[in-house]
């Protein structure tokens, strides 16, 4: 049976709670949040492991590649650093590839949970030109910053270690240590990251279906998440309705859907808002 709130047509944000009574909505709205919040959670631990497995792999590269350089630059330590900087450029590939794979069948499975929770029997093409645009700004954003971040970060560290006059035993357990968040232990950067994806991953193949559907599809509203770890500025976003082609203005920030990769990280790291379809009239 599907819930009325998809039912609603889009209207000015003055005159959106007209067609149920607050405590109706609030139970109904709490119910809606409920069933897309175990699909989050669904996502986030598939992305989670698969993380966790890049991450371990990823590791494990670097330290061959300083090993490597290390024997070769013994007379220059600097030159370790080259190793570094090659790798990277061998990673942006590694990561690209497996999260457009990744990504593209999570967008798909997004995208169907949409359109079934709103009762929509359309069409959904995972080829469609905005859909593959979207998986190549989201791939590459994603491929590029978490490169970025791990290479920087292993450049700082072994820097010192060069300083220090440090043995490659050592230099290894500091790439280990850049990598200890991600990999060991409940990895808090993973989780934080698989997380913010899974929330991007699940709005943006659900608005996507709908614009493929914007014959049954006339808008979408925001529904912030419903405890209290929501961020004040979703919060007041919370009903918010806009036309398909729009996006949600939130916290002064323009989204297109909760955990809009385009968005700033105020807005989006760990969000767990979503977004309900406004259906035309029959």
């Amino acid at each position: 049976k599907r819930l009325m709130p998809h039912t609603r047509m889009l209207t000015d944000a003055k005159n959106f709670l007209q067609p149920m009574t607050l405590k109706r909505r609030k139970i109904d709205r709490t119910a809606l949040w409920e069933i897309v919040d175990k699909r989050f959670t669904k996502v986030e631990n598939r992305l989670f492991d698969w993380l966790i497995g890049l991450f371990k792999t990823q590791e494990e590269r670097y330290i061959e590649a300083i090993k490597v350089e290390y024997k070769k630059t013994v007379k220059e330590p600097v030159e370790v650093l080259n190793g570094i900087n090659k790798q990277q450029a061998l990673e942006w590939h590694i990561w690209k590839d497996a999260a457009f794979l990744e990504f593209t069948d999570l967008v798909d499975e997004a995208a169907k949970f949409g359109l079934k929770r709103a009762g929509i029997q359309g069409a959904w093409d995972v080829l469609n030109p905005q859909v593959l645009l979207f998986l190549d700004q989201k791939v590459f954003n994603f491929a590029n910053g978490l490169t970025d971040s791990i290479a920087d970060a292993l450049r700082e560290t072994l820097r010192e270690a060069i300083r220090n006059g440090e043995t490659i035993e050592q230099m290894t357990e500091r790439i280990q240590k850049v990598f200890e968040n991600t990999v060991r232990g409940e990895a808090p950067r993973a989780r934080m990251i698989a997380r913010t994806e899974a929330t991007g991953i699940v709005n943006g193949g659900q608005r996507l279906a709908y614009q493929q559907n914007a014959d049954i599809v006339e808008g979408v509203e925001w529904l912030s998440s419903k405890d209290n770890r929501v961020r004040p500025s979703h919060q007041l976003a919370d009903g918010q309705q806009v036309a398909l082609d729009k996006p949600f203005t939130v916290g002064g920030s323009l989204l297109r859907f909760p955990g809009d990769p385009q968005g700033p990280a105020r807005e989006v790291i760990a969000c767990r808002c979503t977004i309900l379809s406004i259906l035309r009239k029959e």
